[in-house]
């Protein structure tokens, strides 16, 4: 019996990160896994693969924005190919109607709730336009097969949705998204199947409100010996609760990412960001929580944005002294980008403030890097201009290095802050990535 071919694709990103290959597909690998047994799947990272040169009954492509262009532009080779293209991701989500314009069917949503009957109505010859997930989240086990070595670390879910509504985020599109937390058994499976000794929960904010769980979680981490070094994403409320820092520290916490964004009540409230217990000590609140992640070995990364409304040179410059200040262990600018359907997409869009906005051709601006939006005090030249010098600024050097050691205590996670910098562009060096070598085979 010939089986149907399938072809999944992670666009290379041309417009930012060039390389960029710091953390797998996790989308394909759910995808292959719910694929049936009688299809022959392929997967192509195309960060650092060819495309294969053949022709597949379908090909799968999974976009974001920073993406999209070359999705499109895939899409209609391969449809070019008379092969069947179904579009997915982030970006999809945000803009269906955008999205099967250039393919045969989108996913919108998640993949769990809809692939089985996509593949079923392709092979019925009664295949649909568009495919809504739902509001229920489903997770099952992603066939990571295909990952090898070629990451610098795996990727691991344990939620779905946020409680949050930042203003930038579109993780609520195009419904809200209640938090949804992955089986505990299923989490730890997939941490002992993964060959990395380093990982990323990919979770949009890993802490959810939910003391318990992961408390649970690293508990049964540290049961099982899953000796890993990892980081994540949390909210500032994760640090209220200093044991659950500590467990986490020793469930093998390297490093937090933690969503600061910006230094003044009036520009997190811009953002729609509750980040702060005292509006008149803001550094006081967040220098507290880096103090109680160093305490405990823990490393701290932060992003800060500019082209804030009210931004001026003066104020954008106090924001970097603030954040420079503050003792990140890993710091970078990026700005404030309206992402398709965001809050700020639509308040923008409907004051005519966007520079950008022929559509599709005009997402390959969208990338944290470029100034979209007509600000009343600064140029968009000046406003990118400071957001290089201001990076330039924060770049890593040997030094960083040796103090990630001091605060860890930890050669193995100073390596992973080492790579977690080297995939950002901020940092390399011979004689960590030999290291690093050493340690992921």
């Amino acid at each position: 019996m010939v089986k149907n071919k399938l072809l999944l694709i992670n666009p290379k990103n041309q417009q930012f990160y060039h390389g960029y290959r710091a953390l797998p597909p996790i989308a394909l690998a759910i995808v292959k896994a719910l694929t049936p047994m009688h299809w022959q799947v392929d997967v192509v990272d195309e960060n650092f693969q060819p495309l294969p040169d053949a022709r597949y009954d379908m090909v799968g492509i999974t976009t974001n924005t920073l993406n999209i262009s070359k999705a499109y532009e895939l899409a209609a080779m391969y449809r070019a190919k008379n092969s069947c293209v179904v579009l997915g991701g982030a970006h999809v989500t945000s803009m269906p109607d955008e999205a099967v314009q250039f393919a045969d069917a989108v996913v919108v949503g998640d993949a769990e709730n809809v692939w089985t009957e996509l593949i079923a109505d392709f092979e019925s010859n009664r295949l649909q336009k568009k495919y809504y997930s739902g509001d229920n989240a489903r997770f099952l086990m992603p066939d990571i097969s295909f990952y090898g070595h070629n990451y610098t670390m795996y990727g691991i879910e344990t939620s779905r949705g946020c409680h949050n509504h930042c203003a930038f985020c579109g993780i609520h599109m195009p419904r809200h998204k209640n938090y949804v937390r992955k089986p505990l058994d299923m989490i730890i499976e997939e941490l002992q199947q993964s060959k990395n000794p380093f990982f990323t929960f990919v979770d949009n904010n890993f802490y959810g409100n939910d003391d318990a769980f992961l408390m649970q979680l690293f508990e049964e981490m540290l049961k099982q010996k899953i000796n890993k070094k990892w980081q994540t994403g949390v909210s500032v409320n994760f640090f209220n609760n200093k044991e659950l820092v500590k467990m986490a520290a020793k469930a093998g916490a390297a490093m937090f990412f933690v969503g600061f964004e910006s230094d003044t009540g009036q520009s997190l409230k811009e953002l729609n960001k509750n980040n702060f217990r005292q509006s008149n000590n803001i550094f006081g609140d967040y220098r507290s929580i880096i103090k109680t992640c160093h305490k405990n070995g823990i490393m701290v990364s932060g992003n800060f944005m500019l082209g804030i409304e009210g931004d001026t040179e003066q104020i954008i410059a106090e924001r970097a002294a603030f954040f420079k200040n503050l003792g990140l262990d890993e710091c970078a600018c990026v700005i404030l980008t309206p992402l398709p359907a965001t809050r700020i997409f639509r308040k923008y869009h409907e004051e005519n403030r966007l520079f950008y906005t022929n559509f599709p051709d005009d997402w390959k601006h969208y990338h944290y890097g470029k100034s979209l939006v007509k600000h009343e005090n600064i140029s968009p030249e000046r406003l990118e201009q400071l957001a290089y010098e201001y990076n330039m600024q924060f770049r890593q050097r040997f030094s960083d290095m040796a103090a990630a050691f001091i605060t860890t205590g930890s050669l193995k996670s100073t390596v992973f802050y080492y790579l977690y910098c080297r995939s950002f562009g901020k940092y390399s060096s011979g004689f960590f990535d030999r290291l690093a070598s050493s340690m992921q085979k």
